[in-house]
């Protein structure tokens, strides 16, 4: 038999050797409870006050385990398939993810940038102050400059960085000059 309960506290400690964690919670009715706190390995996700969780009964009379949670604040929005995970301020506000799309795509941002990675292997990392992007073909586009896969740059207004050239105004003497030849290597 198992209970909800409502997280009071979350305290990380050590008993006979191991590195375990206790959850106090509140089943309502009664008495508080203090659990070991269990979820997968290599998993380390801390619950805050107010989370929900699942009282499992163990072995030994009253004792319980915690083995999972609900977070009642936020909109869970992952769709079927994926896995999403997110990071909660002290109000429990979510201020980061990361995102495993059931088409392929991951998607991991925060309140200043994100970073997505497509299904075609294309990615687009960007903030409030510009992008880059690596399109599926291999070309590069950052704020507009392009990288094309031969390595030559061309600018937002269509200026080649191999085969550009510049205008030379008149000399000293009031000679035209003529146009410089395109970069070699």
């Amino acid at each position: 038999m198992g209970m909800i309960g409502v997280v009071l506290e979350f305290t990380r400690t050590e008993r006979n050797g191991a590195k375990v964690s206790d959850v106090k919670a509140n089943p309502g009715g009664g008495a508080l409870l203090t659990s070991d706190h269990f979820q997968p390995s290599g998993v380390d996700a801390h619950p805050l006050p107010g989370d929900y969780t699942i009282l499992g009964e163990v072995q030994g009379t009253g004792r319980y385990s915690a083995v999972g949670y609900v977070d009642p604040k936020n909109q869970q929005t992952s769709q079927p398939g994926e896995w999403r995970a997110y990071s909660r301020d002290a109000a429990g506000e979510q201020v980061a993810q990361v995102w495993v799309m059931n088409d392929g795509a991951v998607l991991t941002e925060n309140a200043n940038g994100s970073h997505m990675l497509f299904p075609s292997g294309a990615q687009t990392m960007q903030n409030a102050n510009g992008y880059i992007k690596l399109l599926g073909n291999g070309v590069v586009d950052i704020n507009g400059y392009i990288i094309g896969t031969n390595g030559n740059g061309t600018t937002a207004n269509g200026i080649g960085q191999d085969d550009h050239t510049h205008a030379q105004g008149p000399d000293s003497a009031g000679n035209t000059q003529a146009e410089t030849e395109a970069p070699t290597v």
